[in-house]
């Protein structure tokens, strides 16, 4: 199935459906698209850092439990610059504006990722907003900041392996679970359904282990413009598929159906 869709075509099946998606993940590129003065200050299009207060809102009137947005993918060779300063400062003006709405209604901030590329005070303000939420107990906003797939299942695969070597770990004992809880998302799902925005249709990087199961939705809109409906119509995409997880339909096998 192609996942670029068309946002005016989709709808949701029922409200029991909702339920099923615990953890979306928002992939976003080429920030420096938007570092136009006319994109920015363009009366048709928001600042991107209402985008992200548009996700968060949408995903908890939706009770989604993790959300996870990708803000840029910092280190690849070929990002401008402009790219990773403008991430910050969406980040930045998203949490300075929202930070008390994010606390009243109950929302964890994680960091993921090792972001090198910022001033003292920028890592200070990240971690202070991380410390002021990490009491919450509802939604968990997993922003990936300079995160690097490859690497941090390389980081994952040696750890394991000098523990192998010190002889605290049987190398028979390694398995994906081991090397799951190895990640830095140790702990939180996969996700059930990964968002791409500004018409790419690649990850960037992003969640290689984490998303050998997830849907993928292809929405053709760029980040500045996404709001309340692409994520609904993304969610809509998502909730009318069929995830059998290596199983078939009980079309294909009336008789009896085969878990995966």
């Amino acid at each position: 199935m192609n996942g670029n869709i068309q946002l005016s075509k989709i709808r949701f099946q029922s409200r029991d459906t909702r339920r099923e998606v615990r953890h979306v993940a928002l992939v976003m590129d080429r920030l420096s698209d938007l570092a136009d003065p006319d994109c920015l200050n363009n009366e048709q299009h928001q600042h991107p850092a209402q985008a992200v207060r548009e996700a968060v809102r949408a995903a908890l009137l939706l009770s989604i439990s993790y959300l996870t947005i990708h803000l840029s993918p910092f280190r690849l060779p070929m990002t401008p610059r402009e790219d990773c300063a403008l991430c910050m400062e969406i980040l930045n003006q998203f949490i300075r504006e929202n930070l008390p709405e994010v606390r009243a209604r109950n929302v964890r901030i994680k960091i993921i990722g090792t972001p090198s590329d910022i001033s003292s005070s920028e890592a200070k303000f990240l971690r202070e907003s991380v410390e002021a939420t990490a009491r919450n107990t509802g939604m968990t906003l997993l922003l990936a900041l300079e995160y690097e797939a490859r690497e941090d299942i390389v980081a994952a695969i040696r750890s394991l392996a000098g523990q192998v070597a010190e002889g605290r770990l049987d190398p028979a004992e390694v398995d994906a679970n081991k090397i799951g809880m190895s990640l830095e998302t140790a702990g939180i799902p996969d996700p059930d359904l990964i968002i791409r925005i500004s018409r790419k249709q690649w990850l960037s990087n992003f969640f290689l282990w984490q998303s050998a199961y997830a849907e993928f939705v292809f929405l053709p809109i760029n980040w500045r413009d996404f709001n309340k409906e692409a994520f609904d119509a993304a969610i809509g995409e998502y909730t009318r598929r069929e995830r059998r997880f290596g199983g078939v339909t009980s079309r294909s096998a009336p008789s009896r159906q085969i878990a995966g």
